[in-house]
């Protein structure tokens, strides 16, 4: 009689069972007896919508009119403008980063 280890044997048993019992239960998905432990209500009750999203109706479907998206805003600054803000908001940033000590072995800032 040949040595074999019963654990490995102990494992294939184990993964047998474990794919049987999973293809089992993946064909009892829409059984009724199973909801007894799961708590989904009955299909009776809740209709044909199981997960309950709200769907829309496609008679009752009010889609927007692209002829009423708002115009575009008219005070917007004038480019020189948000290029002399940009800038004066990165020099803003360069003092901010000097006066926070470095650390070691922290790379180089431009």
């Amino acid at each position: 009689m040949k040595y074999v280890k019963s654990r490995q044997k102990t494992n294939l048993f184990q993964y047998a069972m474990l794919l049987a019992v999973c293809s089992s239960l993946a064909g009892c998905a829409d059984e009724t007896w199973i909801n007894r432990f799961t708590g989904e209500p009955d299909a009776k009750k809740i209709g044909q919508n199981r997960s309950n999203i709200q769907r829309v109706d496609e008679q009752a479907a009010a889609w927007p009119n692209l002829a009423s998206v708002p115009e575009r805003p008219k005070d917007l600054p004038s480019p020189a403008a948000r290029r002399q803000e940009r800038e004066q908001l990165s020099r803003d940033r360069e003092e901010a980063l000097s006066l926070v000590p470095a650390k070691e072995g922290a790379p180089e800032t431009k």
